[in-house]
């Protein structure tokens, strides 16, 4: 706003000292404008060009990190850094044309005025205007390239940042589009049972799940067995109201579950993922997160005991109050999946989902946690 009422208030002056002078430069002037949507384009392609190989370097990043060992023990380390480092050099050349185009603007302003100054002399001269207005006609115009520079190259930053601002607001809106709609019925827990009724779901055009009916009564246990993509786990998925089947739908006590509080129903869910996803923080707070209520360590104890998880709890020297590290790094594979299901039992949940929880588990602590279920 500040430039635009410099330009205003020396764009007035010159009109004042001569509004000859002022109406050919001007008309000069508008000479840039075909260069400079050229310039705003291409500012505008290479900003989304940036933006594109930016987010495939950070999604490559995680990758590498998440797959670290795998990378290490097979050597795969040349291979991966020779794509990272291909990713990286995309990014770096593409962030070095979005700049050039992003600052030339301002720099084609001074040899353009250099050349509109030399003909508005020239015109002046014709016209037979006095050295002394020529001279305030100059000095005013020169006075209105800085804050012309300045407004081109905030224009051209904006241009750059747009792709970005387009990549977030197409996420956004795909959010809201995807966003849960839970239903109003309150969840006052399972009487009788669940029922799936004529569940059908397909994923880019692969039918997972074709008319699915089934019902789990209440205090059943129910194993889903099946080979690797039939559906086990999406049909967990539909549970738990992460996913919304094509047709059909879930009955719980002759309620559908859309219509239902998926919140007062997610309350009574316990869920151990095939991934153990831990917090950095203590070994208490990644057990007893989602819960409002306070638990008391021995409960907690008490479970680790359970599942067998609290024989390598104890030999820390702060206990339940140890902390994890980040994504717990420091554990096995099998003390990840014995606090997953710590984790679940401190719900005390009426509907308990285990997706191969115990994969990592030796035989011994399999059996011991299935007699704690």
């Amino acid at each position: 706003i500040a430039h635009l009422f410099t330009v205003l208030v020396i764009f007035s002056f010159l009109a004042y000292v001569s509004w000859e002078l002022t109406i050919i430069s001007t008309l000069l002037g508008l000479c840039i404008i075909p260069l400079l949507k050229f310039v705003g384009k291409k500012t505008y392609f290479f900003g989304e060009i940036y933006s594109q190989n930016f987010e495939k370097s950070t999604h490559t990043s995680h990758e590498m990190l998440q797959a670290k060992k795998q990378i290490t023990a097979m050597r795969m380390q040349p291979d991966v850094l020779a794509k990272f480092k291909n990713i990286s050099q995309n990014v770096y050349k593409s962030w070095l044309w979005m700049v050039f185009f992003s600052n030339s603007p301002a720099q084609f302003v001074q040899p353009i005025a250099v050349i509109v100054l030399s003909l508005v002399i020239l015109f002046g001269a014709s016209y037979g205007l006095s050295m002394a207005l020529t001279g305030a006609f100059v000095m005013a115009f020169i006075r209105l390239i800085p804050p012309f520079q300045s407004s081109l190259a905030m224009i051209n930053d904006i241009k750059a940042a747009i792709p970005s601002y387009e990549r977030i607001e197409r996420l956004m809106k795909e959010s809201m589009m995807n966003r849960e709609i839970g239903g109003t019925l309150d969840y006052n827990g399972i009487r009788k049972y669940i029922s799936f009724k004529k569940i059908s779901f397909s994923f880019n055009d692969n039918v997972i799940l074709k008319n699915t009916s089934f019902t789990i009564n209440k205090g059943e246990m129910v194993a889903f067995l099946g080979e690797s993509g039939s559906g086990k786990t999406t049909l967990i998925d539909i549970i738990l109201g992460i996913r919304q089947p094509d047709s059909g739908e879930v009955i719980i006590d002759g309620n559908s579950l859309v219509d239902l509080n998926i919140d007062q129903f997610r309350k009574k869910i316990a869920y151990v993922p095939q991934e153990t996803i831990l917090f950095n923080d203590t070994f208490y707070n990644n057990l007893t997160i989602g819960l409002n209520d306070y638990i008391d360590y021995k409960e907690v104890e008490s479970i680790c005991k359970m599942v067998g998880a609290w024989s390598f709890i104890n030999k820390r020297e702060n206990k339940l109050d140890s902390q994890i590290g980040d994504l717990g790094v420091n554990l096995s594979g099998g003390q990840r999946q014995r606090l997953a299901l710590a984790r679940a039992l401190l719900r005390n949940p009426e509907l308990l989902i285990l997706d191969e929880a115990t994969s990592a588990l030796d035989k011994e602590t399999e059996i011991l946690i299935k007699n704690a279920l």
